[in-house]
């Protein structure tokens, strides 16, 4: 499929009931989804006669896990992005991705991640035991750094060039943000530069009249944006939108090659610009780091200091999750230290809210349900089990249940663990069931 026919009005509409998906509780949305032929008439009949132009970004700070900038995009773009992503984009360059690319894919994620390391260090311990070393590699400000150029250069290698041209106007439109930085340090306040921001970057993309643009900017701050645009390279995408998600694993599609087919590394994974990679020689690993920081160079990138060598028996970190291979050759998983107390402040701040009357108990299990079943994907009972410990002894109540199949089995006066699966025995455990 091409542009084209990825602006068709049904695949639109099609895209739009897709990222409508848990943002239907907000007025904006609900009132568009409301006109939904109409607006889909009138986004379709923009794009014929080139008339769209992109909306200004919801510009927000989030501060969990860490603090990061987020860019959203209204409803109207969004269901462009669906409609040329979900039907020209990723069934293009998903063919080209390797298996241990696992972020933002169909039937990938955090879970499958780390299920594929933890497969691959099993297939490794059965050659080469607990014996070896691992490179945990981090790419410095993978996406404030990312240059426009390159990832439009290399969106054009798997699509037509509408809509790599399309794709290339949302990622060019990031910079409204960095021109609305420059406006604030020269004095405007942030509304105001998001604004003017937000017109410079149309102008850029589009076209249009100078002198609209800096039509109530000082001289000084005139000159700081003509600076700037004379001195090109732009860089920096935004967190919140479908197309740069879709482009970033792109960008380091040849990476992967690179590492699996040239380097021959038995271990590799990779969630966007995280990977983890393990081999048996300490000095093969280091000749790898740089192959891969002058690969990076190719595409103005670089490894920041989280990047380490250290040895495979302290454990593979992977997303908040430590799998460690023992003498045996057995490979155990667990969450995090650092993870679990966060999750006992968690609960020590709540229980603070429960008796300030500012939050409700069913708040609070709906919460620690949503811990339990993320922990319990990888079968950490041990640790559920502590914590569901801490929770009654915090709370001065049963934990709740977190899985309504063995909550069932809760109501029985008599449960022998023995003729039970292991699993069944643990959850049991988790669950609070005293054997008989």
């Amino acid at each position: 499929m091409e542009y084209d026919e990825a602006i068709e009005f049904h695949n639109l509409l099609k895209a739009l009931k897709r990222c409508i998906k848990g943002t239907l509780w907000k007025e904006s949305t609900a009132k568009y989804w409301h006109n939904r032929l109409k607006n889909t008439y009138i986004l379709r009949r923009e794009l014929l006669l080139g008339y769209y132009r992109i909306s200004t970004y919801l510009w927000f700070v989030i501060t969990e896990p860490k603090e990061r900038e987020i860019f959203a995009s209204f409803i109207k773009d969004r269901q462009l992005q669906h409609a040329l992503v979900d039907n020209v984009v990723y069934p293009a360059v998903s063919k080209e991705f390797i298996e241990g690319n696992c972020a933002c894919q169909k039937g990938k994620g955090t879970q499958f991640c780390v299920d594929l390391l933890v497969k691959q260090l099993r297939a490794y311990a059965r050659v080469h035991g607990y014996e070896g070393y691992v490179l945990q590699l981090d790419i410095k400000k993978f996406f404030p750094s990312t240059s426009h150029e390159v990832v439009s250069n290399c969106l054009r290698q798997y699509v037509d060039e509408k809509t790599a041209k399309a794709c290339s106007d949302v990622i060019s439109s990031f910079v409204e943000i960095e021109f609305a930085k420059i406006l604030m340090k020269h004095g405007m306040d942030k509304k105001t530069a998001h604004k003017a921001g937000h017109k410079i970057s149309s102008f850029m993309v589009y076209g249009g009249k100078w002198y609209s643009v800096i039509k109530g900017l000082s001289p000084e701050q005139v000159e700081a944006v003509t600076e700037r645009i004379k001195k090109g390279d732009f860089r920096g995408v935004g967190l919140g939108s479908q197309v740069t998600q879709t482009t970033q694993i792109t960008l380091l599609n040849g990476l992967d090659h690179y590492i699996v087919e040239e380097l021959k590394l038995p271990v590799y994974v990779r969630y966007m610009d995280d990977a983890v990679m393990v081999h048996e020689n300490k000095e093969y690993l280091r000749y790898c780091k740089g192959k891969i920081a002058e690969f990076l160079s190719t595409i103005k990138l670089t490894l920041n200091e989280k990047t380490q060598l250290y040895p495979l028996r302290r454990g593979v970190i992977m997303l908040h999750w430590r799998v460690v291979i023992g003498i045996t050759g057995k490979v155990a998983i667990h969450k995090r230290r650092s993870k679990i107390n966060r999750e006992r402040r968690k609960l020590r701040k709540q229980k603070k809210l429960l008796d300030e009357g500012r939050m409700t108990i069913q708040d609070v299990e709906t919460s620690f349900q949503c811990w339990q079943a993320h922990i319990l994907q990888q079968k950490c009972y041990m640790q559920v089990i502590r914590m569901r410990r801490y929770y009654f002894w915090l709370f001065e109540r049963r934990p709740p249940e977190w899985n309504a199949k063995f909550r069932r089995l809760k109501m029985l006066d008599e449960i022998i663990l023995s003729s039970m699966p292991e699993a069944a025995q643990w959850e049991c455990c988790v669950n609070g069931m005293i054997p008989q």
